[in-house]
């Protein structure tokens, strides 16, 4: 049965919530009409079907905003997948340098791919991310050895899910759960060594550490404290963290 207001492709009957169609930032609460009760609820991604993200702050699919208490059975058929995070900015120089290099991190693995980071005059851009493999970063020229000033960290991949406190019961053995890849950091140029930017992470991969900087950190395939699944619980049905 159809339900006016819900995303294309999907449908609600009695607490049910299938979704039939591909689609990005799916809100579990808002597709079944922001019931203000406690109940038990089922959520079914149809085979073939990707669930994907906008944006590494974006959860593919989250189940927050119901009554505290309720339960969820996902089963899953398709693929949810998070946001790849975006590669960090590299570094320059002080103002007035006339040489100076910082070369962008790639862009993590992800349902939407991250950008690669931008560079400095003297350096490249880091590549994006692709849906499974993180962007080559971005490398720095021979240059003079200007004093570090500013650099970026990599953007953290997105969850595939959030359910926060809620109990979920996941049915995934015909599905596929994948956190996105963390960004790459910029590269940067202290004296007197030249640092190329650091690869995007793989599918719920953290980038590259270099120098001083963290991380890009993968994203969860779930993000929550009361998950359990039924079956389908590791590699390469889930690929990320399960937990808070």
């Amino acid at each position: 049965m159809s339900v006016p207001g819900l995303p294309t492709g999907a449908a609600n009957s009695g607490g049910i919530l299938i979704l039939g169609q591909s689609q990005n930032d799916v809100d579990v609460f808002v597709s079944l009409n922001s019931p203000p009760y406690v109940s038990t609820f089922s959520v079914i991604v149809g085979a073939g079907i990707a669930i994907g993200s906008t944006s590494a702050l974006t959860p593919a699919m989250d189940f927050t905003g119901f009554a505290a208490g309720s339960t969820f059975n996902l089963i899953n058929r398709g693929r949810i997948g998070g946001a790849g995070g975006n590669g960090g900015r590299g570094g320059d120089g002080f103002p007035l340098a006339t040489n100076f290099a910082g070369a962008g991190g790639g862009g993590g693995a992800g349902s939407v791919p991250g950008l690669g980071g931008g560079a400095t005059p003297l350096g490249t851009v880091g590549q994006p991310g692709g849906a499974l493999l993180g962007g080559v970063h971005g490398t720095s020229l021979t240059a003079s050895s200007p004093p570090f000033l500013f650099t970026e960290e990599g953007q953290n991949g997105g969850d595939a899910i959030l359910s926060g406190t809620f109990v979920l019961n996941i049915t995934n053995i015909e599905g596929e759960i994948w956190g996105g890849g963390g960004g790459g950091v910029g590269g940067f140029q202290p004296n007197p060594t030249l640092f190329d930017g650091s690869n995007g992470g793989d599918i719920a991969t953290d980038c590259e550490h270099i120098g001083l900087l963290e991380n890009g950190f993968a994203g969860y395939a779930v993000r929550g404290t009361a998950v359990t699944f039924i079956s389908g619980p590791s590699d390469p049905n889930v690929k990320g963290l399960v937990g808070a």
